[in-house]
């Protein structure tokens, strides 16, 4: 047998060498913007993405980081300015990281998402239709928001973190909020910052429901002590508010008390009435969701006849509008409790054609029912790579996917176009103005009914 001498030598690791980042001021040319809204200019054949900069503009930047493929810089100045950049609403604009895009027009905006979705899909097949995009107010249309907390014994900042940092940026207001919401703030802050223990408060997430009702929850690292109980309790009284106070934890966060009505809701325009819980996820945009809503019950041109399956259906938001139109439709979702919620709302709205069932979507091989002649599938981020896969062996004839992330909605779509599906329509609903985020619609339709 071999034998091998120890070496009292530690093993070496391999650590990729820093790039070292051009250091002063550089004078770029900005050719066009990116998918997440930054500048993008060319250095001697390099990429340099440019935060705050806009197409046809020349910037004097700052390099923050080098990356072998691609550098990353921030605006310092503007040399020679865009027709299209305007002067951002919020004074807090340049420091907090909620919004990219509130120094370029709302009306630019709404045309450079549409472009880069246009450009995205395109080449997946030629005859797809792009239809007009879904628009509602560009300020103050969030219905919940989640702020940062930070604080200790000096200092207590409440806003939002900085673009790719921890350092909470204390704000007063925010422009994208419901006014409710903002009217809220400063009667609340400096109760949380006299708290006892508050350097154990991490985070507070306000939510308005109809008739402007308001739900508080705070998250906090511990519990507090009863005599900040009592404080928050008292002052959930006064101002008329569900409060709902949580400390965190590895798995799941333990509700410590609540005051006020558990539950809210929110009303569609076909009367139906929505309940839901402070940390229930619902669209932050209600006038967009609405607009989601009855696009999606005229792409798949609904009627008594069919039968439809709504994957990833959260409290029935979408389920229930359409049960009023069609023969049954099923609503399936991982989390149970939102389950109990939808068929609590289903009984609410006397709609007796609504199922829904618990299921894992994001597992393959799940078995499900294959009856479904129609399927709207709403997933988060991560997209519905095994459902889509499980969906080219149903019966479904339509497919409507809405998606908060266009890029695994590409990487779906081009699956279920692979299988046998047309990718018929395609449009933008822009859930997030002041940001480059935004939501699709994509509508897919068999090409071969014999399919």
């Amino acid at each position: 047998m071999a034998k091998f001498r120890s070496s009292s030598k530690p093993l070496r690791t391999f650590k990729p060498k820093r790039r070292q980042v051009p250091a002063g001021k550089y004078t770029l040319a900005i050719e066009s913007l990116a998918e997440d809204g930054r500048g993008v200019a060319r250095v001697n054949g390099k990429t340099v993405f440019v935060a705050g900069a806009l197409a046809g503009e020349q910037v004097e930047v700052n390099y923050q980081q080098s990356h072998k493929r691609f550098d990353e810089a921030v605006v310092v100045k503007v040399l020679d300015a865009s027709a299209e950049r305007v002067t951002p609403v919020c004074q807090y604009y340049s420091q907090c990281g909620g919004c990219n895009l509130q120094h370029l027009a709302a009306t630019a905006q709404r045309d450079y998402k549409r472009k880069t979705l246009q450009s995205k899909f395109s080449g997946l097949q030629g005859d797809t239709r792009f239809d007009d995009s879904l628009l509602g107010q560009a300020l103050h249309y969030r219905h919940r928001v989640r702020f940062a907390i930070k604080a200790d014994r000096k200092h207590f900042l409440l806003g939002f973190r900085q673009a790719n940092s921890h350092q909470v940026v204390d704000i007063a207001e925010c422009h994208v909020v419901k006014p409710s919401i903002n009217a809220l703030l400063p009667r609340i802050k400096p109760v949380l910052a006299g708290l006892k223990q508050r350097s154990s408060l991490l985070e507070l997430s306000i939510t308005e429901a109809a008739n402007q009702q308001l739900a508080v929850v705070v998250l906090a690292k511990q519990a507090l002590c009863a005599e900040d109980q009592a404080v928050l309790a008292e002052f959930a009284d006064q101002q008329d508010l569900l409060f709902e106070l949580y400390q965190s934890g590895d798995k799941a966060k333990q509700l410590l008390f609540r005051q006020g009505s558990a539950m809210l809701f929110y009303t569609l325009q076909s009367q139906l009435n929505m309940q839901f819980a402070a940390t229930d996820f619902t669209q932050v945009n209600p006038q967009i969701n609405q607009q989601l809503i009855d696009a999606a019950i005229d792409w798949l041109a609904l009627n008594q006849q069919d039968s439809v399956a709504d994957y990833f259906c959260g409290i029935g938001n979408f389920t229930l509008p359409i049960a009023r139109r069609v023969k049954a439709v099923t609503g399936y979702e991982l989390v149970a409790d939102m389950v109990a919620k939808a068929r609590g709302n289903a009984a609410l709205n006397q709609l007796a054609n609504a199922d829904f069932q618990v299921a894992d979507l994001m597992a393959s091989g799940g078995k499900r029912s294959q009856a479904y002649n129609k399927v709207l599938l709403d997933p988060p981020r991560a997209g519905a790579e095994a459902l889509c896969q499980q969906l080219l062996h149903s019966s479904a004839e339509k497919i409507l996917y809405i998606s908060c992330n266009p890029k695994t909605l590409y990487r779906d779509a081009d699956i279920l176009v692979a299988g046998g599906y047309q990718l018929a329509r395609i449009a933008l609903a822009d859930m997030f103005p002041q940001t480059s985020h935004c939501e699709v619609l994509a509508l897919f339709s068999l090409a071969d009914p014999d399919h």
